[in-house]
């Protein structure tokens, strides 16, 4: 039968870097893809950035410019008499009134809003708010978590429309200075903030991922900011060790907010076959109230080799996540164990187990666990991933008459609307 899901899906298969700065180009794209900064789609991402340095310029907390990239040139739309008012279905989106030429078309473009009495209705330096809904011609609905409702300008702001982000690689990275990014998770999710850094070595294809419930604090040109309740990896080849290689990756995000990228390279070098790189983050479904951190954060780092991909897919080195309460980090085998029913998954290798309804197919639900002594609790269950039956080779897509389908990595199931190219 086909798959259903949980959650609302948005996708970005296949999708070709370039042989020059590989590297750059891939976490500039996960970063836009988790923004939405194309104006087709997909265009849903409702992560927002909180501040970022491009290697000469370090930002500061909430400041809200992306210096990975910069606006797109104006569409000839413009205006004077613009209102921010109540009336927006989307959490975290405001609507604007007092705008002409507006079409369905609109939807994931941008606006430059200026002239605003409320400072965080005016929009950051090179960081427009995206058009997200579609009211009629003289008023969309635009995203902005912190924007306020009845501006003390209103019918007096001046409004641009805008088309997509153009990126501008090479980013920095040591010896000397260094990029940093810190997005800001959909207010749905609590929030929580991602930082992306190249901070892990002069090697191209490392990558530096934390994540944080509390709002990062400091950061320079040459390095990133930190949080007090972070988690994640450090220097981890996430991009893959070739960076004269072209590379393929997937991209999937759920209207919550919950991200999965896979890479591959697309040469016949080692590692052509499987998903060389996995990195997932997932707020936790079924939580209960004392579960303060409820997103888990994990990511396979399977560079140069073949065939692996499901093996590294089982280790729990691998994944990283918070204790329930908020106290000291889960690191490594016994600290955070993914289960289905009574039967750990991820121990010393990946178990199989019979579907709890069919009795044909293992592909049960997943289920996260903390057995650190004295704070034993089930943290929740992965929305919409499952265990893969092990026949399936990597890169299977489930056939589906209506989207999304369901993807193989490895030895999980995860949402998908198109066959990967491996």
């Amino acid at each position: 039968m086909p798959t259903t899901f949980e959650r609302t899906w948005q996708h970005h298969m296949n999708q070709v870097m370039p042989i020059t700065n590989t590297a750059d180009a891939a976490i500039i794209w996960m970063k836009s893809f988790l923004k939405g900064d194309f104006t087709a789609s997909p265009n849903q991402g409702l992560w927002t950035c909180d501040r970022s340095n491009d290697g000469a310029t370090a930002g500061t907390a909430g400041d809200g410019i992306d210096r990975w990239s910069v606006q797109g040139g104006v569409t000839g739309l413009t205006g004077v008499a613009a209102s921010i008012i109540a009336g927006a279905t989307i959490v975290g989106a405001v609507r604007l009134a007092g705008v002409t030429g507006m079409t369905a078309a609109s939807v994931g473009t941008f606006m430059t809003i200026a002239g605003a009495a409320s400072p965080t209705n005016t929009s950051k330096l090179n960081t427009p708010w995206r058009v997200v809904q579609f009211n009629s011609a003289t008023s969309v609905d635009i995203y902005n978590p912190l924007g306020v409702t009845g501006d003390g300008n209103n019918g007096a702001i001046t409004w641009t429309n805008r088309t997509q982000y153009l990126s501008n690689p090479p980013l920095q990275r040591p010896p000397g200075n260094i990029s940093w990014y810190v997005l800001r998770s959909p207010a749905a999710m609590g929030p929580y903030y991602l930082t992306l850094s190249t901070d892990g070595s002069a090697q191209l294809w490392e990558l530096t991922v934390f994540l944080s419930k509390t709002q990062p604090s400091g950061g320079t040109a040459n390095n990133r900011p930190t949080s007090v309740d972070e988690y994640g990896f450090t220097g981890k080849a996430l991009i893959g060790s070739a960076p004269l290689t072209s590379w393929f990756w997937n991209g999937s995000l759920s209207t919550v907010g919950d991200f999965m990228f896979t890479g591959n390279r697309t040469t016949t070098a080692a590692g052509t076959g499987v998903f060389e790189t996995v990195i997932i983050g997932q707020t936790l479904a079924d939580t209960k109230a004392a579960d303060l951190y409820k997103f888990v954060l994990y990511a396979n780092t399977n560079v140069n080799a073949s065939g692996a991909t499901a093996l590294l897919l089982s280790t729990p080195a691998n994944w990283v996540g918070r204790n329930f309460n908020g106290g000291s980090n889960l690191t490594g085998l016994g600290t955070i164990e993914l289960a289905v029913g009574t039967i750990s998954v991820f121990s010393n290798a990946i178990l199989g187990f019979q579907d709890f309804t069919d009795s044909k197919y293992d592909d049960g639900p997943l289920y996260v666990f903390n057995n650190q002594v004295g704070n034993f609790t089930l943290k929740g269950r992965l929305a919409d991933i499952k265990r893969a039956p092990a026949s399936l080779p990597e890169g299977f897509t489930e056939p589906n008459p209506t989207t999304p389908a369901s993807m193989v990595v490895g030895n999980l199931w995860f949402p998908c609307n198109a066959a990967p190219v491996l």
